[in-house]
């Protein structure tokens, strides 16, 4: 529910940033400033999944 939360304003504020991102990957490569910041929110929800994960396991068992 988070996720969707942060997707809603994010789609309605930064409309352009998904029409730049074919036009980065064939100019740049697809080594420019998008995929670095693509791989740090990925990192981020899945540190906090994992966080999440370990939290409910410590208060199940004890």
């Amino acid at each position: 529910m988070d996720f969707q939360t942060f997707e809603t304003p994010v789609n309605s504020t930064d409309a352009p940033a998904p029409a730049a991102i074919p036009g980065e990957g064939g100019s740049d490569g697809g080594e420019g400033g998008t995929n670095p910041g693509v791989l740090l929110v990925a990192s981020l929800l899945l540190s906090a999944a994992f966080l999440t994960v370990v939290y409910v396991a410590m208060a199940a068992s004890g």
